[in-house]
């Protein structure tokens, strides 16, 4: 059982970036298709980071982005096999990596405020 929960943030960042990446490219990629303006739906990729930082177990912070890494070449294949890539495979790359550094974030996050419930909670039992 233990052995099993060390490595659910790497399991669940992994996952989850993939689902974001495919929503992403699938359903935003219709939507707009400028090339020249900011990407905000790229924040979505905090999401994923911030689940597999909960997830993962007593706040590694290795796992869930060891999971991001290896989530990288299959959404870079997913890419070019079966959507139409809108950038030059080194802008794709770039973004890509950009979705992971907001994942990383979103890791974090997920740590921070982690820390913070536990400082929470060891306060309350030292005043009572």
């Amino acid at each position: 059982m233990m052995r099993q929960d060390r490595w659910a943030g790497m399991v669940c960042a992994f996952v989850l970036f993939i689902a974001v990446f495919v929503y992403q490219k699938i359903g935003l990629a219709a939507a707009t298709c400028v090339r020249d303006e900011p990407e905000p739906e790229l924040l979505l990729f905090i999401l994923p980071g911030f689940i597999a930082g909960f997830i993962s177990l007593r706040g590694d912070l290795i796992r869930p982005l060891a999971g991001v890494v290896l989530a990288l070449p299959f959404c870079f294949l997913i890419m070019h096999l079966w959507l139409i890539p809108q950038r030059s495979p080194v802008q794709e790359a770039a973004w890509l990596f950009s979705g992971a550094f907001w994942c990383a974030i979103g890791v974090l996050s997920a740590l921070c405020v982690r820390s913070l419930r536990h400082r929470q909670r060891r306060y309350r039992r030292w005043r009572h």
